[in-house]
């Protein structure tokens, strides 16, 4: 059960704020001595707020911490200036509670093994009624005879949560069946369930169920079954009834990162043997800090607004290593991808002519351009950067700039008219190839962009171009640059390769003589702003195939993928 930040884009699910750094490896459930409602039998503090545990389930209050964190910083912060007093300001903190419900559960009493030596005090108010002393905390509740032949385990797996069915021999699974009540919607994707509320997202992975055989582990096949707001478990090929059977859902708490500064979550991605990198912008001058790592290439903040840059273990309770990534200017990254060799890729935005590049760079002078704010502000225009960090994050192995002398890498907002949603200005998308070579989607404004060896080398007119590029793995040559486009606003937000190799882009546009090939579907632009599809020879020589995707209406594409037919 993952418990997600809930600031910023949906999409990013809040990934670069990432998971503290674990100063206790461990849940600790803590008894009820009267100091929360009689129907709760524990409780354990997890990100985002805290989690009950009862004989009839699991109940989640979840607040908006971030929010909680920022009121705590102002409340030191807010002088009154008559009196040279601290002002605690009151401003309401949004929060939901939602309850998992085990229908038809019996009611029974916990046994708690696994006790820690320390306890806990609440003196909760003026009513001694509520105070509790003496209160212990345990790795383990157990319920026996929750349903009949069935019993509940909860215990804590490092800093993430467990729970186990034990369902005995004879006694059948399909008692168990579980209510969600409180959450904005609930959902099946991938095997998992995804439960929303407005203030963090609760995600329970596939669940795994086994028996033990004659000394051995077999593995039964399991999944959720979801009717509406209730959940089941079902066994597609069955499993021998004959021995215990035992399901166990693993529960996977996430938060913020710890960062006090202003920070802002922008893109994420996979790395080698489950760990995970998140990117986005921090800004210092606020207040704050960003909690970058000693031995990171960049311990220091350059300016304004850098990229920050986190690496978690694959179990997301380790900060691997934290970075700041820019110059005395302002950075936003677009895109992240670890390349064949486990280094970290970073596209994205610059106004720092000091940006840190790299000796042999393809470019390591700032083109510059003209001053916009687009989320962060970039006083002397942009030009897009890429860098290439070691998979330890100690080595700055490449970076340089790429740009003309107009803004690089950004939708313009004013006359733009690809710009609808929040963080549209900085789309950007980057992949590389089994070479270890680097392609990247994303727009320019610059008709002087060194586009080179490819089928559109001059610039199209208009307030953008679609840019596609290819670059070699060490950032040294430009391989190929293409401008696509017409004569009004057009930019690439994504990026594949299909089973040949080739290019496969998408984006937006308002230009009505966008390029497009005879024979696809949709030759002809049908509204104000439409999506685009092209596929692109693998060598960028020319257009295979491209098409519009639009009604009168407004339409982009933002992401495609591929299947198995392409």
């Amino acid at each position: 059960m993952r418990l997600k930040g809930c600031i910023g884009a949906v999409f990013l699910l809040q990934l670069f704020c990432g998971v503290v750094q674990a100063t206790d490896p461990a849940l600790k459930f803590l008894q009820n001595k009267n100091q929360w409602p009689k129907e709760i039998d524990f409780s354990a503090k997890v990100p985002g707020g805290r989690m009950y545990v009862s004989a009839n389930g699991f109940s989640f209050y979840l607040l908006d911490e971030n929010k909680l964190h920022v009121l705590h910083e102002d409340s030191h912060h807010t002088v009154d200036e008559a009196s040279g007093e601290y002002v605690n300001e009151s401003e309401s903190i949004f929060a939901q509670y939602a309850h998992i419900r085990l229908i038809g559960a019996s009611t029974v009493s916990p046994t708690a093994s696994g006790k820690y030596s320390e306890y806990y005090n609440f003196y909760l108010g003026d009513d001694p009624s509520r105070w509790a002393t003496d209160v212990n905390a345990f790795q383990q509740i157990e319920y026996s005879g929750i349903y009949p032949g069935i019993d509940l385990r909860v215990y804590s797996a490092g800093v993430d949560a467990k729970y186990d069915y034990v369902i005995h021999p004879g006694a059948s699974p399909l008692q168990i069946e579980l209510e969600y009540t409180g959450f904005d919607q609930v959902c099946l994707q991938g095997g998992s369930l995804l439960s929303y509320t407005a203030v963090g997202n609760i995600e329970e992975a596939k669940p795994y169920a086994y028996q033990l055989i004659e000394g051995k582990k077999v593995e039964v096949i399991c999944s959720y079954v979801l009717v509406g707001n209730k959940v089941s478990y079902s066994f597609s090929e069955g499993y021998d009834d004959c021995y215990e059977l035992i399901i166990d859902p693993l529960l996977i708490f996430s938060t913020f990162s710890g960062s006090t500064a202003d920070n802002w979550g922008s893109t994420a991605t996979p790395g080698g043997n489950g760990t995970l990198y998140s990117a986005g912008v921090t800004n210092l001058a606020s207040g704050g800090e960003f909690p970058a790592t000693t031995g990171a290439f960049q311990e220091s903040y350059g300016g304004l607004y850098d990229v920050g840059i986190l690496k978690y273990d694959s179990t997301g309770t380790q900060l691997l290593y934290a970075s700041y990534l820019g110059g005395s200017g302002s950075e936003s990254p677009h895109s992240l991808v670890v390349d064949k060799d486990g280094n970290l890729l970073v596209l994205g935005t610059t106004s720092s002519s000091n940006f840190p590049t790299t000796t042999g760079a393809i470019d390591r002078t700032y083109n510059g351009g003209t001053n916009v704010t687009h989320v962060v502000n970039y006083a002397s225009g942009s030009d897009l950067f890429v860098a290439k960090i070691a998979q330890d994050g100690n080595v700055l192995m490449g970076s340089t700039f790429i740009g003309g002398s107009q803004n690089d890498g950004l939708n313009p907002h004013v006359g733009g008219q690809l710009v609808r949603n929040y963080g549209d200005q900085l789309r950007g998308d980057i992949i590389t190839d089994e070479d270890g070579d680097i392609y990247i989607s994303t727009v320019t404004a610059s008709s002087d962009f060194p586009a080179t060896n490819s089928f559109g080398t001059i610039y199209n007119g208009g307030i953008t171009d679609a840019l596609i590029l290819k670059l070699n793995s060490s950032l040294t040559d430009i391989v190929w640059a293409a401008l696509l486009g017409g004569d009004n606003a057009d930019a690439s937000h994504t990026i594949k390769f299909d089973q040949q190799g080739n290019v496969v882009v998408a984006g937006g546009t308002s230009s009505f003589n966008f390029p497009t090939t005879e024979g696809v579907y949709q030759e002809v632009h049908a509204g104000q702003v439409d999506g685009w599809i092209t596929i692109i020879k693998s060598d960028g020589s020319e257009i295979l195939k491209s098409t519009f995707t639009g009604t009168e209406s407004f339409d982009q594409v933002y992401f495609l993928d591929l299947n198995s037919s392409d």
